[in-house]
């Protein structure tokens, strides 16, 4: 296979190939390293992010009322694309959705998602995150007395842990192939969401562009996308570690990704970008994290 390499700062650096990731890239040491323990203020910026998504775009409010209704789901297909180990970011869409297809390209990792699906004693423990989300962000356990707060959020995190499960499955993915996704998971979906994973897969911002566009292929007209991406301001790519292994892949701004969204046929732009700062991990220093959102024409 092909290292590709940059110049940044007046030193080579390759960028992480396909290959890297089949045989470097270890899920639980990634997991225990980025997800472990409490939810971090850099874990719970995409989670609040994800949560206004979802709310404003797919959940029913009933007039005059402050609590939207997460109790009755939407006929919505989403697809997280390049999900690695992670299912974090599916924990609002669960609310709303009633099919979510997990689309990983690195095998190792798609066996750590299928492990928690199945419920197996050695999957990795996502119940903070799904507390913090059912109860800081969607306000289960409002309303109730002190002594019964503890109890409603800990219900309202398990029932949405169990139609997580429910509805997720697992699927082969490479945006590199025609098509993009395992055959008969190739269709349009309403929500595209994907974190960090096709500038990781790209060697250059024009190859950043194209994947963008073989993404959006899988998005119906109408239908509603979300890119959590990275970049280091001045550089060409950006990096992370996961233990000793090094991980880079290209630095996305915002210009790329309003670029790559436009030529994909999107419209209705809007973005967000988190500078760097102590609640990021020494493993990403110096690294912004961006939220961008649009819509296909």
């Amino acid at each position: 296979y092909t290292k590709w390499v940059w110049l940044v700062k007046g030193r080579r650096m390759a960028l992480s190939s396909a290959e890297d990731y089949l045989k470097r890239f270890d899920p639980k040491e990634y997991l225990c390293l980025y997800y472990q323990g409490k939810v971090s203020s850099f874990n719970a910026r995409p989670l609040r992010d994800l949560h206004a998504f979802y709310r404003e775009a797919f959940v029913p409010a009933a007039q005059g009322e402050e609590n939207v209704n997460y109790t009755k789901p939407r006929s919505l297909r989403v697809l997280d694309y390049g999900a690695g180990p992670a299912i974090m970011y599916d924990i609002s869409a669960a609310a709303v959705a009633t099919e979510i297809v997990l689309a990983e390209y690195v095998p190792q990792n798609r066996a750590a998602l299928q492990q928690w699906i199945d419920g197996d004693a050695e999957a990795h423990d996502w119940s903070l995150f799904f507390k913090y989300v059912t109860e800081e962000l969607e306000g289960a356990s409002h309303g109730a007395s002190e002594a019964e707060q503890s109890t409603k959020a800990s219900v309202a995190a398990e029932k949405r842990e169990e139609r997580l499960r429910k509805i997720a499955k697992v699927v082969q993915c490479d945006i590199w192939q025609d098509p993009p996704i395992q055959r008969g998971f190739d269709v349009e979906y309403d929500v595209v969401f994907s974190s960090l994973c096709i500038e990781s897969a790209s060697k250059s911002r024009e190859e950043f562009v194209e994947a963008a566009c073989r993404l959006c292929k899988l998005l119906k007209s109408g239908g509603r996308i979300a890119l959590h991406a990275a970049s280091v301001e001045g550089q060409e790519t950006q990096l992370y570690y996961v233990g000793k292994e090094k991980f880079v892949g290209v630095s996305v701004t915002e210009e790329l990704l309003r670029e790559a969204l436009e030529k994909a046929g999107c419209y209705d732009v809007t973005f967000k970008r988190y500078p760097s700062d102590q609640s990021i991990p020494e493993e990403v220093a110096n690294t912004a994290m961006s939220f961008v959102t649009a819509t296909k024409h």
